[in-house]
């Protein structure tokens, strides 16, 4: 399959998929206070995985949506100007 510039739909999808990726590596390293749970045996701090999965895949639709919107408006913007109506 081969990835388009032009498309924003291919764009979105693969800015989802690599920022998921991103930030599940980087708040699996680097762990926030709200994905971590404590274990009531050991009481130490650990990642809990739900919210990890969670946080991480809505991060990455929010910056889909986002790339969505700006190569939707720059294919509209070019689409539009193409065209010239007749008097």
């Amino acid at each position: 399959m081969k990835i388009e510039v032009n498309n924003p739909k291919q764009i979105s999808i693969v800015v989802i998929l690599i920022s998921f990726v991103f930030f599940t590596v980087v708040l699996s390293i680097k762990p926030p206070i709200w994905i971590s749970q404590i274990n009531k045996k050991t009481g130490s701090q650990t990642i809990y995985l739900p919210l990890l999965l969670l946080y991480s895949s809505l991060f990455a639709i929010i910056l889909g949506i986002i790339a969505f919107i700006i190569t939707n408006k720059k294919t509209t913007e070019v689409v539009k100007s193409a065209f010239s109506y007749a008097k």
